[in-house]
């Protein structure tokens, strides 16, 4: 009886608001679409006006919504201590943001996953029933859950927990829309100085690079990204891809972006229709590289 008690959602209630507290104060808070820094109809020929609307006003912006849509309802799942609720919102969240940072400690999160998915097991064991496991298994399933988001394994709050809870849909987009330029401002001016000098180093020549990431781009099944990134340990740049909305932090803390090239469907396909390889092949007519080489000095600075 005590022990139920313990766990009861008025007391879980309690035991989660500091750890509520502490993911906001790491800057887990709702985000704003931001202004594109040029028309809609800038880009055009290599990407039409129609997409450019479309792609910001439509789909950034849905993203943007259901994001902090998910993180209200996140909010009162927990203050209600809703373990159902809790769960059903991660994968909301996951989508509207992106996944988890792989560097992680792997055996506490197996640990945690285990545990939260048994007693996430009582949880409805006991709704089934009516017993007194409702309580119990909801209580812990949630405790669990939120202990793991608000720690790094170390008993840490994390640093960075927006990579843990997601924010990949905006964050992808909004790297999207700086890495373009119009022509008639510079886009699709090859990259000089470190960034210029770099790629020549680690691809052989900046065609290379274009080729590589156009032909990982076109093969990329289903919908994803492309990414030249920099592996700030290594001091190299690569080509990575990403599936669905997950960031590059997904396959490297130590990644930094320096270009993102959207490859689902909604980027193109009003324009380009299936021709995935036509898209990637036109816009680089509009990268902007002053920008990619901006990022690069401020991360090997």
């Amino acid at each position: 009886m005590a022990l139920r008690t313990l766990a009861s959602r008025k007391t879980l209630a309690a035991a989660a608001r500091p750890l509520a507290a502490a993911a906001a104060a790491r800057g887990v808070t709702t985000v704003a679409l931001p202004d594109l820094p040029y028309d809609y109809g800038a880009l055009e020929p290599a990407i039409s006006g129609e997409i450019m609307r479309l792609h910001h006003q439509k789909h950034h912006a849905t993203y943007v919504a259901n994001y902090n849509k998910a993180l209200e309802q996140l909010d009162a799942a927990v203050a209600k201590g809703d373990a159902s609720a809790v769960v059903h919102l991660q994968s909301a969240i996951k989508f509207n943001g992106g996944g988890e940072a792989k560097s992680r400690p792997p055996y506490p999160f197996l640990a945690y996953g285990f545990l939260s998915f048994f007693f996430f097991i009582l949880f409805i064991a006991g709704d089934a029933g009516g017993g007194g496991s409702e309580e119990l298994g909801g209580g812990i399933c949630v405790l669990l859950w939120l202990i793991w988001i608000g720690l790094d394994g170390r008993g840490s709050v994390l640093p960075q927990m927006e990579n843990r809870i997601g924010l990949g849909g905006h964050v992808n987009h909004s790297i999207f829309w700086n890495n373009l330029k119009p022509i008639s401002e510079g886009g699709g001016e090859p990259p000089h100085a470190k960034l210029g000098w770099a790629i020549d180093e680690d691809f052989g020549s900046f065609e290379a690079l274009v080729k590589k990431m156009s032909a990982e781009g076109a093969a990329l099944q289903g919908s994803g990204w492309v990414w030249l990134a920099l592996d700030k340990e290594a001091k190299k740049l690569s080509v990575e891809t990403t599936a669905n909305q997950d960031p590059l932090v997904t396959k490297g803390a130590n990644l930094v972006p320096l270009l993102g090239i959207d490859v689902w469907e909604h980027a193109y396909y009003l324009q380009y229709k299936n021709v995935r390889p036509d898209y990637l092949s036109n816009i680089w007519k509009v990268m902007n590289w002053k920008y990619a080489g901006e990022v690069y000095e401020n991360a090997t600075a």
